[in-house]
């Protein structure tokens, strides 16, 4: 009997060396049918169970993955391996509370599991808990010295979080240890052009491109813009070489798989300088389709679909990785909450899992919540399969990852709004959904989409007026003078184009007692740069510009409310930071100009029948400023006027009328 155990473990084992061999060959079917086979004659090897798990990985069934790695636990509860494999299905899935649990188990039965430890932290940063991520590889390298994926990670996070000192560190640690790790030069070039460091990163890229060929690069390359100005004259230059590589890589034979990997950037600061940016985005939109393969997918559903009839509803996918504690999440919750449900089943596609309060007030709104798996193609199948009519990308050109899906016909109608407020150049995006109080005549010609406009409202977001903190802060909290006249510009510093340096010199030199006051970027480089600039276009006045650091929510509201006059940037104004400052009663002069993006300030004037502070040209814009800064009689009766009239632009309902009106002639009904 004992001979006869041993012949029958050692066929099973010669058995699982077979399918492994053509697993290894990358005959899937054969090895599954192998594995299989061995199952049939011996349900309980958990061996067999492991590696058929990973061959159903290998080939996208994850659910059936999960369903072997889970029967081979209950055989083996305490196998450390087994719940390190569960946790990678789980990531893959976009499960990442699940993964957590699982890698934190392999752990506890194997604590120097430094590969555990690792993918614990990938778990932990899909989830957005950075710091924890941090403490995880932290573990991993100290359980397993010298290896780089940790180290390469502990970068990514700090890249995430914003503290780019940080992750240039880390990034050159994986140097050290290995002078050509492509991907961490990709990293730290990536880390030096978020920082407005662009020769640097540029020269990380080329490394890159030495030592294996990516198009990808060679496309990022070719589209970097930087992230501030030094001048008008520089905007020309840097447009006019942007148009001229990309036509040069048009005539070239490109290959790029990911997109949102190897290229990895959208052409968000074009829209920052001003111009109608139609042209060069249908350019770079060609560039991207003829380049990247998988740009072209298209769900099934579209092919044969039909427009709601009877009692269907229409399936309406609301999409951004920006449904937070964000300007994308102020500015869509109050769609998701009141969108009729008679006539709409919304859908609220999250790229990771809500972890604000208002994340999880929109998820709470929606019908149904979708979280997108992180690889791009798996997201391309996950959101076909829930057979939208209509997909609303809240911004297109914010994010690489949404922007590359919007290349996809993923529903039969596809459409954005201003979340990022310039055409996104891309065919498949049918429509623009803009507000007749936005535009000016002619405006279809800046938009490859066909536009379409909400009427009658000051906006396209049904907006929640903001509150102020009690108690206020005083100014000398914040390091602000109480005797100054203080204009705040409390936009990002990218929107602060070289055309605006004249209006700030000329406040400045107009009235000594003022201050203009900025917020400082996400990293200290912008501001560098940005003063840079001042240094040369206004010396003898730079010393009363301030720079104060990022504030959290509430202070940044206090802060406004602490300002006499804000100033609203020129091509690119405010929107979220204007409804802030105005439901404070804060005067902001504004100057529209020819696009959509310059215009939302004036808007909400022209919707409360107030247009004192809007003005025609610079000249205009600064005498507007100079009175409300230095005459605080007339100051308190524009405020006040602001404040008397401002009701009209919280919780407008007419907002999502227009949408549900929009909407159904998008769909027209049988």
């Amino acid at each position: 009997m004992q001979h006869d155990n041993r012949h029958t473990h050692n066929e099973m084992n010669t058995a699982l060396q077979k399918a492994r061999q053509l697993h290894q060959e990358g005959k899937l079917q054969s090895a599954s049918d192998a594995y299989q086979q061995l199952l049939a004659k011996e349900p309980n090897n958990t061996e067999a169970l492991y590696w058929l798990s990973v061959l159903e990985f290998e080939r996208g069934q994850y659910d059936r993955s999960v369903d072997l790695l889970t029967h081979a636990l209950r055989l083996a509860p305490g196998n450390s391996l087994l719940h390190y494999a569960l946790g990678a299905i789980y990531i893959a899935q976009a499960r990442f509370d699940e993964a957590i649990q699982s890698y934190r188990k392999s752990i506890q039965l194997k604590p120097d599991f430094a590969q555990a430890h690792n993918n614990l932290g990938n778990a932990l940063l899909k989830a957005g808990k950075l710091q924890e991520a941090i403490s995880a590889y932290r573990l991993a390298e100290k359980h397993s010295p010298g290896y780089i994926d940790p180290l390469l990670n502990t970068g990514v996070c700090y890249y995430e979080i914003g503290n780019g000192e940080a992750a240039v560190e880390a990034f050159k640690r994986v140097l050290l240890l290995s002078p050509d790790h492509a991907p961490a030069l990709m990293y730290l070039g990536n880390t030096y052009y978020e920082r407005g460091e662009t020769a640097a990163a540029k020269d990380c890229y080329r490394k890159v491109l030495a030592l294996t060929r990516s198009d990808g690069i060679r496309i990022r390359i070719a589209t970097m813009l930087p992230m501030i100005m030094p001048s008008s004259t520089a905007i020309e230059q840097v447009r006019g070489s942007y148009v001229e590589q990309i036509s040069g890589l048009l005539g070239q034979d490109l290959h790029v798989e990911d997109p949102t990997m190897e290229i990895s950037y959208t052409n968000f600061l074009l829209a920052y300088h001003g111009k109608d940016d139609r042209e060069a985005q249908e350019l770079v939109a060609k560039l991207y389709l003829k380049s990247c393969p998988a740009l072209h997918y298209e769900s099934q559903h579209c092919a044969n679909w039909q427009p709601p009839a009877g009692n269907r509803r229409t399936r309406i996918g609301i999409i951004s990785r920006y449904l937070r504690n964000h300007s994308i999440g102020k500015t869509s919750g109050g769609i998701v909450e009141h969108l009729s449900r008679d006539r709409y089943e919304v859908i609220v596609i999250f790229l990771a899992p809500p972890v604000d309060e208002t994340g999880r007030r929109i998820a709470e709104a929606a019908d149904k919540v979708v979280v997108l798996p992180p690889g791009f193609r798996d997201a391309q199948r996950r959101l076909a399969e829930e057979r939208l009519d209509i997909l609303f990308y809240q911004d297109t050109g914010m994010d690489a990852f949404t922007f590359f899906l919007a290349y996809s016909r993923l529903a039969p109608v596809q459409c954005t709004s201003f979340g990022h407020p310039v055409t996104t150049g891309i065919p498949n995006m049918d429509y623009y959904i803009s507000t007749d109080y936005w535009e000016p005549p002619g405006a279809e010609q800046h938009y490859s989409e066909r536009l379409v406009m909400l009427r009658d409202v000051a906006s396209v977001a049904y907006y929640y007026k903001p509150s102020l903190p009690d108690p206020v802060k005083p100014r000398s909290c914040f390091g602000l003078d109480e005797n100054a006249h203080i204009y705040l510009c409390p936009q990002t510093l990218f929107k602060v184009h070289p055309d605006f340096d004249e209006a700030v010199r000329n406040i400045l030199r107009l009235d000594p007692l003022g201050q203009v006051v900025f917020i400082e970027g996400k990293h200290p480089q912008w501001s560098d740069l940005l003063l840079q600039r001042f240094r040369s276009s206004m010396p003898n006045l730079v010393d009363r510009i301030r720079f104060l650091p990022q504030q959290p929510g509430r202070d940044f509201i206090n802060l406004i409310a602490l300002s006499d006059v804000m100033l609203d940037t020129m091509h690119f104004c405010g929107f979220n930071t204007s409804l802030e400052g105005l439901s404070l009663g804060i005067p902001i002069v504004t100057l529209p100009g020819r696009f959509m993006r310059s215009r939302h300030t004036m808007s909400f004037y022209r919707k409360m029948d107030y247009m004192d502070c809007v003005a025609r040209d610079l000249q205009e814009y600064v005498s507007i400023t100079l009175k409300l800064g230095t005459d605080p009689a007339y100051r308190h009766e524009v405020s006040q006027q602001i404040l008397d009239r401002q009701d009209c632009l919280w919780e407008e309902i007419q907002v999502i009328r227009e949408f549900e009106r929009v909407f159904d002639e998008m769909l027209p009904r049988h």
